[in-house]
Formats: C-alpha cells, sequence, structure tokens
C-alpha cells in the first residue's frame, strides 16, 4: 500500500467539543509512516452558515465521486449542533471530598443509589397568594444561591457553577380536580420526583413544582439532590424564599445580603486537609475507633442479597407531647440538649436489638455553623461515625453525662469526612452491607422557623424517598413540642411489621428512662419482653413431626404408589418413572442379596454419574445393607483406604474400572448386572429395615490425616429430608438440576429430596456438572426450577427466573 499519497475517510459523528473526558468518541489510529508522508483529506464546499438557526441549514446530499488514485473519497455532511447553546459557566471549582464520595457512591450504586439521595419536601400555603411574586421568588433563591446553579464535571472532581440558570416551575391548575383526585396526584408526583435520577453532569439539581388546589391553597414542592443541597440548606432556601415572596407581594423592594459562594466553601475545604488542626482531627477519630469490630449487626427479617439494595419505606410516628417533656427535663438535669438525650437513648434502644455492648451509630452534621457559613446553601454535612458503650452494668442517667463529652467533642472534630476515616479505618469491603454506620440518626426539627409568606399560613410537608442509603435512618423532624420520628428503612431487610415493633419499642424505652433515670441500662425492660421470650422459644423449638422410624426407601416408595407413571429421573435422553425406578431397585437388590449381601453389610459403589447410580443407592438401602459411596474421580489410594476402612463385602463399579481397586470386597459390574435385572422379581425384597437402621457412610476429605467415616441412619437422613421439604421447600412439580458429587453429603439431598416429594430429578453427567454453559443448557432445556448451590457458609442460591423457595 502506497502510504505516501493517501486520502482519508472522515465519517461524520456525533461530537461535542464540551464532553467530559472519558466519554467522547473513539478516534480510530490511522497508519503512519515515518518517512516523508503526504496525507490528502479531500473536501466538499458546501453552502453553510454557522450562525443560522438549525432549521434553515441546507441539506447536503450524499456524494459519491469516484475513486482517486484506486483510494475511495467520502465526504462529509453539516450536522444540527451549537456547541455554544446552553447556560454560560462563570466559574469551576473542585469538588469537595463529601460531594466527591457521593457521586462515586451514585456512580457505583447507579440510578437506585443516585435516588436514595433526592431531598424531596413540600409547603401546604393556605391564603391569599400571589403567583407572580412565587416564580419571582423561585427565580431569585436561584439567582441568589450558587449551589442552585451548580453541575458536575464527568469524573465528579469539579463543580461547573453556571452563570444564570432560568428555573423551569411545573405550574399546574387542580382546582377542578376532587380532593381524592388531588392527593391522588401530588401522592404521585412526589413519589416521581425521588425515583427519578438527576443528571449530575447536566443538571439542574435543584427542580420545582407548584400546583394550585383552590383559590387560597396551594402546594409547593422543591427537590434536589444531596450532593448540592442538605437539611440545612432547605431552612436557607425557605427563610429566603419567604422574605423575597413577602416583599414582591407587597410591590416592596428588598436587598438582602449576599449569600456566601460555595465555590469558596470548597476551596476553604480542600486547603483545610494541609492545615496541622487537620492531622489533629484525623488523629481524633482513628484514636476512636481503636480496637473497634467496625460493625453494628442489625437482625434482619431477609437474608441480606450478595449486592447491598437501596429499595426503602417510611413509617412515621408522632412523640407524645407529655412523652417530649419528660425527655428534655431529663436531658436538662444532665446539662445535654434533648438530641443528645434522643441519641443516647437510640443507642441503648440499638443495644437492646443487637445485644452488642459496641454501638456505631451515624450523625450527619452541618458544616455551616461550623465554618461560620449560617446562610451557605451547599452539601456542608460531615457524617460523624459515632461509638458508644452502652454497657448494662451502667445507669441510663451516668451514661447520658458521659455521652454529653462524647458528642460535643465529635461535633468539635466534624470537619474530617467520613470517606476519609473509612480508607484510613481500612475495613474489608462487604458489597452487601453499608460500611460502619448502617444506622443513621438526624434531627430536622425546626427546619421552617423564621420562615413567614405575606398573607400566607404554611404547612412544612417532609416527603418519603423511595430508595435510602441505610439500613435504618431514624430522622427527628417536625416541632419541638410534638417532634415526628421519620423511621426509613430497607425493605429488602425488614418487614414493615417489625419497624413498627422498633417504633413502639422506642416509645417505651423513652418512657421506662424518664421514669427512673438511675436503672441500669442492662435491667431497662423491653415493651415486647414477654413476646420475645415467646418467639425466643418458638425459634428454639426445632421438633418438626416427621416419620422417624421408616427407612427412606419406604417412603420413596409411597411415591410410586401414588405416581408411578411419573419421570422420577432424567439423563441425558434417558428418562425413568417412579415404576420402573422402584422395580429395577428391588432387582438389583434381589441379586446383592443372590451375592451375600446381608441386612447390616457395608457396600460401597464407584460408579460415574448416572440414572443406574441412583437406582444402586435404591437397592442397597433395600437390602438393609449401608452403602459407601466413592467418587471415581478420588485418587485411588484414598479409595482404597474408604474400601479397606469401611470393610465392604461388595464393589459395585463399572467396566471402566475393573480391577482397579485393592480390597477384599466382591466386584460386581453393573453392566453384566443390569443385563440380568429381568431374572429377579421386582417386588420389595423381605428385608426389615427401620429409622435406626444406618443409612451410608460418608467420608471426610482426610485434609488432617486419613479420612474417617461418618455413619448416617435413616432417621438422620429423613429428618434433614422433612426439614428442606418445609423450607425452602419443594413440590412434585419442580424440576431439581443434581451435580454434587455423590461422595459429598449434599448429594444425599439433591438424590433423595426430588424423590421423597414425587419431583423430578434432572442428573447431570460429570462432564456437564463442571460446566457452567452446558449446565445453562440444561436448565434451559428440561425448565428445571430448583438448582442447590450450597456453600461453605451454608447459603443456597437459585439462578434467575427459578422458583423461589416458599
Amino acid at each position: 500500500m502506497d502510504t505516501n499519497n493517501l486520502i482519508y475517510d472522515i465519517e461524520p459523528v456525533e461530537f461535542d467539543p464540551f464532553t467530559e473526558p472519558g466519554i467522547s468518541p473513539a478516534i480510530p489510529y490511522m497508519p503512519f509512516n515515518e518517512g516523508n508522508n503526504k496525507i490528502k483529506f479531500e473536501t466538499v464546499p458546501v453552502e453553510f452558515d454557522p450562525f443560522a438557526v438549525p432549521d434553515s441549514l441546507p441539506a447536503i446530499a450524499a456524494v459519491n465521486p469516484p475513486a482517486k488514485n484506486g483510494n475511495p473519497v467520502y465526504h462529509t455532511s453539516p450536522v444540527d449542533f451549537d456547541p455554544f447553546t446552553g447556560p454560560s459557566i462563570s466559574l469551576i471549582a473542585p469538588a469537595t471530598e463529601p460531594q466527591v464520595e457521593i457521586w462515586t457512591s451514585c456512580l457505583i450504586g447507579e440510578a437506585p443509589a443516585s435516588c436514595a439521595y433526592n431531598e424531596c419536601a413540600s409547603l401546604l400555603l393556605t391564603g391569599t397568594f400571589n403567583k407572580d411574586a412565587m416564580l419571582r421568588a423561585l427565580q431569585g433563591i436561584v439567582n441568589m444561591h450558587q449551589a442552585l446553579r451548580m453541575s458536575f464535571s464527568g469524573d465528579g472532581k469539579n463543580i461547573c457553577v453556571y452563570n444564570e440558570l432560568k428555573l423551569h416551575v411545573d405550574y399546574q391548575d387542580l382546582s377542578t380536580f376532587s380532593p381524592k383526585q388531588q392527593q391522588v396526584f401530588l401522592k404521585n408526583n412526589n413519589k416521581n420526583n425521588v425515583i427519578i435520577p438527576f443528571d449530575l453532569t447536566n443538571g439542574p439539581l435543584f427542580k420545582t413544582s407548584l400546583f394550585k388546589l383552590a383559590e387560597e391553597e396551594h402546594h409547593l414542592t422543591f427537590v434536589a439532590h444531596h450532593i448540592v443541597c442538605d437539611g440545612w440548606s432547605i431552612g436557607i432556601i425557605m427563610q429566603d424564599l419567604s422574605k423575597l415572596y413577602s416583599a414582591y407581594a407587597k410591590n416592596e423592594y428588598i436587598n438582602l445580603p449576599s449569600a456566601p459562594l460555595f465555590t469558596d466553601y470548597a476551596i476553604e475545604e480542600s486547603a483545610l486537609t494541609t492545615s496541622p488542626s487537620y492531622k489533629e482531627t484525623e488523629a481524633y477519630w482513628l484514636d476512636q475507633f481503636k480496637g473497634s469490630d467496625h460493625l453494628l449487626n442489625l437482625p434482619v427479617d431477609h437474608p441480606r442479597p450478595a449486592l447491598r439494595t437501596y429499595k426503602s419505606h417510611r413509617e412515621d410516628f408522632i412523640l407524645n407531647g407529655n412523652l417530649t417533656n419528660e425527655v428534655k427535663k431529663l436531658g436538662k438535669s444532665t446539662g445535654n440538649s434533648f438530641v443528645t438525650t434522643l441519641l443516647a437513648a437510640f443507642e441503648v434502644f440499638l443495644h437492646q436489638l443487637t445485644g452488642q455492648d459496641e454501638v456505631i451509630v451515624g450523625l450527619p452534621a452541618a458544616g455551616q455553623p461550623a465554618t461560620g457559613n449560617y446562610r451557605l446553601v451547599g452539601h456542608c454535612v460531615n457524617l460523624l461515625a459515632l461509638r458508644s458503650f452502652p454497657k448494662g452494668d451502667i445507669s441510663f442517667k451516668a451514661y447520658l453525662k458521659q455521652r454529653r463529652t462524647e458528642v460535643l467533642d465529635a461535633y468539635d472534630h466534624q470537619l474530617y469526612t467520613f470517606g476519609s476515616l473509612l480508607k484510613k479505618l481500612n475495613i474489608a469491603r462487604d458489597p452487601s452491607r453499608v460500611p460502619l454506620v448502617p444506622v443513621m440518626f438526624n434531627i430536622d426539627m425546626g427546619m421552617d422557623d423564621d420562615v413567614e409568606f405575606y398573607g400566607l399560613a404554611h404547612k412544612l410537608i417532609s416527603n418519603a424517598r423511595e430508595y435510602e442509603n441505610f439500613e435504618l435512618f431514624l430522622n427527628i423532624a417536625g416541632k419541638d413540642e410534638a417532634p415526628t420520628l421519620e423511621w426509613s428503612y430497607n425493605t429488602q431487610l425488614f418487614e414493615e411489621s417489625t419497624i413498627k415493633n422498633m417504633m413502639d419499642g422506642f416509645e417505651f424505652l423513652l418512657y421506662e428512662l424518664v421514669k427512673d433515670p438511675d436503672i441500669l441500662i442492662g435491667n431497662v425492660p423491653m415493651l415486647n419482653a414477654a413476646e420475645l421470650s415467646l418467639q425466643l422459644d418458638a425459634w428454639n423449638s426445632t421438633k418438626y413431626p416427621y416419620p422417624m422410624h421408616t427407612a427412606l426407601h419406604k417412603l420413596i416408595g409411597e411415591r410410586t404408589t401414588e405416581m408411578p407413571g411419573k419421570t422420577a429421573i432424567t439423563f441425558g435422553d434417558q428418562k425413568i418413572t417412579y415404576k420402573l425406578l422402584n422395580e429395577s431397585a428391588n432387582q438389583l437388590a434381589a441379586i446383592l442379596i443372590e451375592n451375600n449381601v446381608k441386612k447390616g453389610d457395608k457396600v460401597a459403589f464407584a460408579l460415574d454419574r448416572s440414572a443406574e447410580m441412583v437406582i444402586s443407592l435404591l437397592a442397597i438401602m433395600k437390602t438393609g445393607a449401608v452403602y459407601i459411596p466413592l467418587d471415581p474421580q478420588f485418587p485411588l489410594n484414598r479409595i482404597n483406604y474408604m474400601l479397606e476402612d469401611s470393610q465392604a463385602v461388595v464393589l459395585l463399579t463399572s467396566k471402566e474400572y475393573k480391577g482397579s481397586y485393592t480390597s477384599d470386597a466382591k466386584e460386581l459390574l453393573i453392566e453384566d448386572t443390569f443385563k440380568t435385572l429381568k431374572n429377579y422379581p421386582s417386588t420389595d425384597p423381605e428385608v426389615d429395615v427401620d429409622g435406626t437402621d444406618l443409612a451410608y457412610i460418608l467420608y471426610t476429605s482426610g485434609s488432617t490425616g486419613n479420612p474417617k467415616g461418618v455413619q448416617i441412619a435413616h432417621h438422620n437422613l429423613v429428618n434433614f429430608l422433612y426439614s428442606m421439604q418445609n423450607a425452602p421447600g419443594m413440590v412434585a412439580e419442580d424440576k431439581l438440576l443434581a451435580v454434587t458429587t455423590i461422595s459429598f453429603d449434599i448429594a444425599g439431598l439433591e438424590l433423595f429430596l426430588p424423590l421423597l416429594t414425587g419431583a423430578e430429578i434432572i442428573l447431570a453427567d460429570t462432564a456437564t456438572a463442571k460446566d457452567g454453559r452446558a449446565l445453562l443448557d440444561i436448565i434451559k432445556n428440561e425448565q428445571v426450577t430448583v438448582m442447590l448451590r450450597l456453600t461453605p457458609g451454608g447459603s443456597c442460591s437459585k439462578p434467575d427466573g427459578m422458583r423461589q423457595p416458599h
């Protein structure tokens, strides 16, 4: 190829020159000769006005002239694209560390994680309403506060502040709707606000809606992403909004003081990390967690998913006014605020729930007052991980006094990010859990203090999120005289009834503590102590009725009577009905008895996975003998040891392994015996076997020496199978894919549970059992409903689309 005279193909692409690094279109590598090359690009002149309205741009027909010098020529066409559209950016500043942490969380957890940061609140406004004044005021707060005009760079490391940002207010007149229709509309609108993720790179990250319910009733909602707005900020926004609205409604001039710039705050926070005080703060937090287990293990209703989830629900509980006053009095008597008193009580409550002496709770702390930026809007929260020890041998009053100093110290050292602490603690990552602080305690009381709209009464409404970052989040909202306890919880971990019990239990605890503050923490009663005792008795009562005196093969035989023509085993193209399975096992049992196998003898088998292997298991049981499972894939010396140690009298094997093993056992080849089955009776052998007789001996791996034989009686096996039949459960319509080596104890579950239930075994051969793609094909082709994969931790998983356990 002549590379000295090339004409290159330039194809039009959708390309934004202002996209962030990492998401621009890939540009193919072009060959280049280090010689004296001249690369030619051929273009076609077009009529194009870069300042024309896009719709007026001329359409350019595709032109494909003949190739020049054997090289094809392609031509470009103009696209409707103006790189200068959109709001102009006034400045760029580094994002704060907490903002980067949120951005990273949203990136990893995707839409659900991002929606967990959607902050949504509403104001119900009653009275004479001035729509124009409200719209002006809403635009005014966007103009006033930088954070409401921000977006983020593609890597999340920088904030981009727009010079101007036109706020779109979703205004709708719902006054013709019935009250019920209005409530349904508002409910759906609130839900949309919290389930639709924000676009962090393009914004806007602050949105509003205004709905007219009646002539003198309006519903204002604002939703912002937590990365630009915190609880303190919402209070500032409402204060400024009410002042601007009141001035505009009265047609008065207003000159609010300039709001602090979030970019200044961000730069100061960045500089703080190099200061001596920062090192002292870091040392304080690292010292707090010396010797910590770093785990608050809440008892949950459901197994934790392998990857943490975010779906949540909220239950609200209004604290009794008299109880609220008593809690305040208790706090005052020990020099504590209402907040610290509630926090300390909540820590004791968690101690009761978990039984742990070490309790770790997350507490968000507003950074605005800590830095003197009282009117700053933005994400200025520092998450404090509070570690405490509400041990049973100290009184609550003493504990409360102790916590006063400790909580104040934590507030004094709040200028250290939670992410930085996690990095330093080097906690092992568990994708199923929230690290360090699965439980949060927050105070949002008095958010609408100093909020007064001219001619309007207002009611602040805290809208629940649909997604939550924490397993349990207790937020104290509302007014001082009757706070609302908002309990948000992960719905994939907790049932609603459990959370309601927690709510009642926490209220009961508060009553007990204000009644007797000197009570030892270990003696504080629980609301449902009697109920809990009964529940524990029920959990510990593991008795379950099962036919303990009946041998397993007899129970399987009952399924044969009930469903003789139903398929019991599928192995490749081979299908064995329950009738054929039972009759074949009886005939093979007769052959074994003919070979002097007696009740209590040990009969080993070394067979590849097959339908004949399952028939052999049942046949050995029917003789009253004890089967010894040997996997032919095991080392030869290990199999020989097990044959000798068990003193097996017969070895069932195949021609492939004939003469491979050294033992005193009589060797019977399965191919030969199965050819003669028709010569033997298909009725049950007359051997009396009951639940106390041994069913099999299973050998350990021998990792600490020689393998050791473990004896399993029929009643042991039947007990286990009936338990698994009950939970997670199996029904006759199920198809179980059996893949486990016969020398592993779970093989008994895979093979016998379906037969005991009247279900079907889909038996995989040795090669297929090790091939994930082949197993997937079997699952699809055979419509498998159950596949057990039991790990050393005891968990059981099922592939997607399979029936869930009962």
